[in-house]
């Protein structure tokens, strides 16, 4: 590595623009000048966002006839219920 200090800034001139391309948008050499003429940044912009909550149907929340596995999980939970009320039922007995 060399010992003498970086400069901080450049002593080069900047190169010229480039002339004759085309943009690779459409329309985007337009619209850069119309932003800056009406004076409207994306500073003093403030976009209103949609909400979108409580706006139209999503969908039934309940399926209709519900599918058949789901009487078997009940009957598992209530059998397993039945066991845990009866062991808490008995702990408190105990104590």
């Amino acid at each position: 590595m060399s010992a003498a200090a970086h400069p901080v800034t450049s002593t080069s001139d900047p190169a010229p623009p480039a002339e004759g391309l085309q943009p690779v948008t459409p329309g985007a050499s337009d619209a850069a000048p119309k932003q800056q003429q009406k004076g409207q940044g994306k500073e003093g912009k403030k976009d209103k966002k949609d909400k979108k909550g409580g706006g139209g149907s999503a969908g039934p929340l309940e399926l209709n006839p519900p599918p058949e596995f789901f009487a078997d999980r009940i009957k598992i939970f209530d059998e397993y219920k039945a066991k845990y009320d009866k062991w808490v039922s008995g702990e408190l007995i105990a104590v």
